[in-house]
Formats: structure tokens, sequence, C-alpha cells
């Protein structure tokens, strides 16, 4: 970085305009940053486009490598940042991208690993040469940003110095929130709401087989179930075969005002997720629209919920489980409000999009002083 300069910040994102956390975080952080940085996006992953269906991705990542080794061999670029997650194909495809980043570049290195599966963690760290791929992976970074203790804890025992290693969080974008009106907060029964992709890992059969349960015991409330993904006509399927119609709401995919309208309207979110997660934004964004959460203590969950505060952190996520944890808030209204307003005041001053812009944007300038 040359003498009063913005630094310049090659940052390694998904297309915007496809559905994920990453593509969501980086959205709304990006509008809130200042002038003191300059951020180059270098798009990722599958995308819009004739190269993007999963047959030809292969054809699409090779170009991104190709299209990444000129890029740096042109220009100078202060910090590098690679946003990857601790899965098969993101860690082969990130490992790649690491290679050519070694090869045609001297810049400062940021590593802020997104997700985190600890079955393929182990799997990796109980093999020497897989080991050794990802120590090496690991030691390029010059900082680490992970998204709970217990992923720190994995790198510390794989030889990653813990000096290097951050925990951090993920975000939420407040104007969803801001606008809107006084009167979403709806008068009726207790509103459960479960918003985020759905796959079988997510907890959604075992979070609907609660739900029958709640039913059987008589206990009034509702459950609104909104997002999309491959297990979507599952659900459906269970839904029906469970005679949940009249409880369970199925909105699909939201976004804009009338996602802010949803999770203004709720009571309470449920996640009962089994996931490979980090620290997942559907909480954040709970926790900003005054709710308690009931959830498990997968990856960097147990960072920012503590229970009694925050709401409930499941041991099981037996259908059984998360019935009786559901029942609890159904049955405790002022702990429902007591949490909610403890969560609304912790998420705004931490987990809100402009103070997490404001972080990065202090992060990169302290990287870019020590180039």
């Amino acid at each position: 970085m040359q003498g009063g300069t913005a630094p310049t910040v090659l940052l390694f994102r998904p297309d915007s305009r496809l559905p994920g956390g990453v593509a969501n975080y980086f959205s709304v952080v990006l509008e809130r940053f200042g002038p003191g940085v300059t951020i180059d996006s270098f798009l990722i992953g599958r995308r819009p486009g004739f190269l993007g269906t999963k047959l030809l991705y292969p054809l699409q990542f090779f170009f991104d490598c190709l299209r990444l080794a000129l890029l740096l061999a042109r220009r100078r670029f202060d910090i590098i940042h690679l946003n990857p997650s601790l899965n098969l194909p993101a860690f082969m495809r990130d490992l790649c991208f690491m290679v050519v980043i070694s090869a045609f570049s001297r810049a400062q290195l940021l590593i802020f690993f997104r997700g985190w599966e600890e079955d393929f963690y182990r799997s990796l760290s109980s093999n020497r040469v897989s080991r050794f791929l990802l120590r090496w992976f690991c030691r390029q970074g010059d900082r680490i940003l992970v998204l709970g203790s217990s992923i720190r804890d994995d790198l510390i025992n794989l030889g990653i110095d813990a000096e290097r290693i951050e925990i951090t969080h993920t975000t939420f974008d407040g104007s969803l929130l801001r606008t809107v009106p006084p009167e979403a907060k709806k008068a009726g029964p207790f509103t459960f709401l479960f918003m985020s992709r759905f796959i079988k890992q997510k907890g959604i059969a075992e979070l609907l087989e609660a739900s029958r349960i709640l039913k059987d015991r008589k206990v009034e409330f509702r459950l609104v179930l909104a997002g999309s993904g491959p297990f979507e006509a599952t659900a459906h399927k269970i839904i029906d075969t469970l005679d949940l119609r009249d409880t369970v709401e199925t909105p699909g995919y939201l976004k804009g005002g009338a996602k802010g309208e949803t999770l203004v309207a709720a009571d309470a979110f449920v996640f009962p997720t089994y996931h490979g997660e980090g620290c997942p934004n559907c909480l954040l964004e709970a926790m900003g629209a005054s709710m308690p959460v009931i959830s498990t203590r997968v990856g960097g969950i147990p960072d920012i919920v503590n229970p009694p505060a925050g709401g409930i952190l499941l041991d099981s996520t037996e259908p059984e489980a998360i019935a009786d944890a559901m029942e609890m808030l159904v049955g405790d209204r002022e702990y429902c409000a007591r949490v909610g307003e403890d969560n609304y005041k912790v998420a705004w001053s931490r987990y809100e999009a402009g103070a997490v812009a404001k972080y990065l944007e202090t992060l990169y300038l302290a990287m870019a002083r020590r180039d």
C-alpha cells in the first residue's frame, strides 16, 4: 500500500444474484463500506448463464483459475480475501485457487472460513496427505477468521498459530427490518419461524414431526416454514402425511419487504440444524427481529446463543426434544419478550451490516499496514 492511498482488496465471492449466506453477506456489507478501502470482486462458483449449469461448471472453474492467474500477473493487490467452506467440493476448488495465488501474488491473505463440516475435517486430518494439504492451505493465511470457538480449536490442533486466528460472525441486513410497519406484529397463536435453505440437514423433517407432537398435545401455535431448496418437495409430503396443513404455512423463498414482515411477525425462531454451519445469517436476522431462538450446538451457534440468554440450544434433534423446547416458549411469553429484547440489542450493536462493514474495513487497513 502506498502511503495515504486506500488499500486494494481482491474479494472472492459468489454471484449476488444467487441465494446463499456468503452472497447475502457481501451484498449487504459492501454497500456500507466507506472510501477507505478499494474492493474488487472476483466472482467464483456457479452463476447464471450457459457455463453456470452443473454439467459445464468444471469448464467454468477452469476459466476462473485462468482468469485469476492473468489478473494477478498484471495487477498488484494489497490484500486477497478468500471465503472457503470446509467441505469436499469447496475445499478442492479453493485449494486450486490457493495454488494460483501462491504462484502469482505476494499480497496479504485473509482466509474467512464460512462453513465447517466437522466430519469432513476429521477425515482430512486423519490422513497424512490431506492433513498436509489442509495445513498448507491454512498456513498461507496471514489472518484467519472463523465462525466459532470449536473451529478455532480444530485449527490450533492442526498446528496453525493461534495468534493468526480470530473468531468473528456473519451479518444481517437491518434495512429489511427498519421498513416494516408496526402492524406487522399480528395477534393470534404463538408463531414459530423457520427460514433457511431447504436441505435435509437443517432439521426440517424433525421440526415437522415435533409440530405433530405439539398438535397432539393440544398446544396452540403455528409454524411458518420459509425457504426453498432440494428438500422442499419432501417437506410438503411430510406436511400432508402428518396432517399439518392447518398449522404449517409454506410461503417459499422470501426476500425484501416480505422477508422483513415475516421476521417481525414471528414470536420465536426454530432452527434444529445438524448441517455444517458456521454462524447462520438466519439466526442473526431472527435476533435482530427481537426473537428468542431454538437451535443446536453446531458450528458457531453456541458463540452467539448462550442459554438462557438468547434462547434454547438443543442437545438432541429428536422431535420430542424440539417439541419440548417449543412448548416451553409457548408457555412463557414473559421469557420470550425478555430474551427477544436482549437479542435485539446484541444483534443491532454487533451483527448489523453497518457494524460488520466497519469491522472488516478496520481489519483490512490493519493488514495493509503490515504489508
